[in-house]
């Protein structure tokens, strides 16, 4: 059962790597950052930053 969990863990933490470095890969190929929020930050110039 804990040898399971372990794999499952690890497997996880495998995928969470992955996820990460296809954003990571992706924002610089882009050149824009995705926010984790829908949260749009304006600069109050009307220009959003």
């Amino acid at each position: 059962q804990s040898m399971a969990e372990a794999a499952r863990l690890r497997l996880a933490e495998k995928l969470r790597a992955k996820v990460e470095e296809a954003k990571i890969l992706r924002e610089a190929r882009t050149g824009e950052f995705q926010p984790i929020t829908e949260e749009i930050i304006d600069d109050g110039a009307g220009h959003q930053a």
